[in-house]
């Protein structure tokens, strides 16, 4: 196991991280949502994190966020935690604020090292809130995550073993004046099943613009999931699945994309025997 020294913004923690053939193999979502704008100098943002494969153990996390510069229009920004607001028990103490990486300002908050059971069920990591001194004059920040420089993202599971995948972070917020989660589905697409309606086979076609983590959900008229058609990680392109179940009975059904957990779009489809 090698022992390395993490600076944890500007604290020193050791943390003793294995680089061993598992590195990475551990699949979760980490995503950035509910973003909203609440008035001309507060915009605020949650950060959500799941398990897409059982359940892990989190031992630690570190956040670097990059944000659009001009959005803040000369002004002075600050960064913080909303009290109250995480559900982890080692909840971002550590490190919030805005600091300066390589040649660009990023906003970062991180964790002591602690213990969080994280499965499927989705868990807050936290609120938080970006404010200005002057107005943000509706610009989006297009906070995204940051994997470069001296202040990156880097998340530690079970004996603070690395398991960061940049692949495995997702961002869908972007600025908005009411409570609504804005996803920025630009280039998904989901496309009407053929033939529709249909006995018993029919195929859905989707396309998604980069690697991600894709379910296909099937549902009937009375919310029940009948079937997870499609369900694992992707890369970037256009997807044809097969449906067909002779076990149901006729009716109208819903089709549904999720991409990290997350609805991107849904459709209806007539079964009739």
């Amino acid at each position: 196991m090698l022992s390395k020294l993490k600076i944890l913004f500007g604290i020193a923690i050791i943390f003793c991280i294995s680089r061993s053939s598992t590195f990475g193999e551990q699949r979760y979502s980490l995503t950035l949502q509910n973003g909203i704008q609440v008035d001309s100098y507060t915009y605020e943002f949650d950060v959500y994190i799941n398990s897409n494969d059982g359940e892990f153990e989190l031992t630690s996390y570190q956040t670097s966020l990059t944000f659009n510069g001009t959005s803040i229009n000369n002004g002075q920004i600050s960064f913080h935690y909303i009290e109250g607001t995480s559900q982890l028990n080692n909840i971002p103490l550590l490190g919030i604020g805005v600091n300066k990486n390589t040649d660009h300002l990023v906003l970062t908050f991180a964790s002591f090292p602690g213990s969080d059971i994280i499965t499927e069920r989705e868990k807050k990591v936290g609120r938080f809130a970006v404010k200005n001194t002057v107005s943000f004059q509706g610009r989006n920040l297009n906070i995204s995550w940051n994997f470069e420089g001296r202040l990156t993202t880097i998340i530690t599971g079970a004996d603070y073993l690395d398991i960061t995948n940049a692949e495995y972070f997702y961002s869908y917020i972007s600025n908005t004046t009411d409570n609504q989660d804005i996803e920025q589905t630009l280039n998904f697409s989901l496309e009407q099943n053929y033939p529709n309606p249909f006995n018993p086979y029919t195929k859905i076609k989707f396309s998604i613009p980069q690697n991600s983590y894709i379910e296909l959900r099937i549902y009937n008229s009375l919310g029940e999931e009948v079937a997870n058609l499609f369900n694992e990680y992707c890369y970037s392109g256009t997807y044809e699945i097969e449906f067909g179940n002779n076990s149901l009975p006729s009716g109208l059904y819903v089709y549904c994309l999720l991409s990290g957990k997350k609805l991107i779009d849904s459709r209806k489809m007539l079964l009739l025997k």
